[in-house]
């Protein structure tokens, strides 16, 4: 397994999109966190702050949805927080082809809708294994 932590975030309403592709992250070994690993009865905002923390690498999935999420925009702060103070990485990853919010326009980003799942998963490998 990778040993740098990726955390993804995302919309629930593009959850069928994200499972495939988090399916392949899977199959190349990559060590992430996502809201579905919180389990019956854990505080869900401390677990998730805990993961936003450990992270050395964020994907966040972007569509109009999760634009639209103030869960989302809060992770998204913290992660440009962290890439300011720490070096971490932001991926952008496009669900459908999207104009970047000014906030992370900066950040070069994967337009998923574009490669297959596999390709999609081998390139996060790449990238968190440069790290």
């Amino acid at each position: 397994m990778t040993s740098r932590n990726v955390f993804i975030s995302y919309s629930n309403q593009d959850k069928s999109k994200v499972d495939t592709l988090i399916r392949a992250l899977d199959n190349e070994r990559i060590n992430y966190s996502t809201d579905q690993q919180i389990r019956a009865g854990d505080k869900w905002e401390q677990t998730i702050e805990s993961a936003l923390h450990r992270a050395s690498v964020f994907l966040f999935f972007i569509s109009p949805h999760f634009l639209e999420s103030h869960w989302a925009m809060f992770e998204i702060g913290l992660a440009l927080s962290r890439a300011k103070e720490q070096g971490v990485t932001i991926i952008p990853v496009l669900l459908h082809p999207t104009q970047l919010p000014e906030y992370i326009r900066g950040f070069q980003s994967i337009d998923a809708s574009s490669l297959k799942p596999s390709e999609f998963a081998h390139r996060i490998k790449q990238i968190v294994q440069s790290k």
